[in-house]
């Protein structure tokens, strides 16, 4: 992956359960939270993207994918979980592969249903907010700007909406992914370039979309704008082939 960060000692596996520290924004989670790993990270690999997890049903409440992992229930007891716990790949985290720590646990009979949730939190196939398909008139395709404090995940305060149709118009956790201008930094394998005869290359220059560094964003207060400005759903069918890769959907 291109978009810097420390290499990792070793490989990490899907379903892997760490604790990732607390977060230091204003308004984030203020303790340790267990976090659920949604892609293999090789060695060469500079960042992983986790699910939050909570005991909490907040989100579950406003209709975003979860999966509800209940660890006296299963057949494989080292889940790392010691009470149900909302899983939510609605809400991913980017970070880099030195934050991991020590695995704590690992999501066996869980990991199937959480990956089928993931599917539904990404979206896949319902189109963006401009096109015909189910996420017309949504924020599903939509560029967004960020507040500062995003710069410390990703080097840039532009991105654009994947959050699937429904959940997305709560305007509550948006999964975003990160927008980087071509004369800022060069695209890397897995990259969609958006030169300027799109919509938002006319808004902005030639730019390109990084599926790999996709997180979620808390919109009330790390979003500042909604542009308006959608990516059409020919470059949304590419970007949607791209995320199925990175996480083996």
């Amino acid at each position: 992956m291109g978009h810097g960060g420390i290499l990792p000692p070793t490989p990490c596996f899907t379903g892997e359960v760490y604790f990732l520290p607390r977060d230091e924004k204003p308004g984030g989670d203020n303790k340790d939270r267990r976090h659920v790993l949604m892609a293999q990270c090789d060695p060469e690999d500079t960042t992983a993207v986790l699910a939050y997890a909570s005991k909490e049903p907040t989100e579950a409440k406003y209709g975003a994918a979860y999966h509800l992992v209940n660890p006296v229930a299963t057949k494989y007891r080292g889940t790392g979980f010691d009470l149900p716990t909302y899983v939510y790949p609605s809400r991913l985290v980017l970070a880099a592969q030195s934050l991991l720590g020590e695995r704590v646990g690992r999501l066996i009979d869980d990991i199937n249903p959480l990956r089928e949730q993931l599917r539904v939190a990404l979206g896949l196939g319902t189109g963006t907010a401009g096109g015909g398909a189910a996420a017309r008139g949504s924020n599903r395709g939509v560029a967004v700007a960020m507040a500062p404090a995003v710069m410390t995940v990703v080097t840039t305060q532009i991105g654009v909406v994947v959050t699937e149709p429904k959940y997305s118009r709560w305007e509550r956790y948006q999964l975003i992914l990160p927008i980087f201008l071509c004369k800022d930094l060069d695209p890397v394998d897995g990259d969609v370039v958006l030169d300027s005869a799109t919509t938002i290359g006319k808004a902005i220059g030639d730019c390109f979309i990084a599926p790999e560094m996709i997180f979620a964003v808390f919109s009330p207060t790390e979003i500042t704008s909604y542009s308006g400005l959608a990516i059409d759903d020919g470059t949304m069918s590419e970007v949607d082939e791209w995320l199925q890769r990175r996480f083996e959907l």
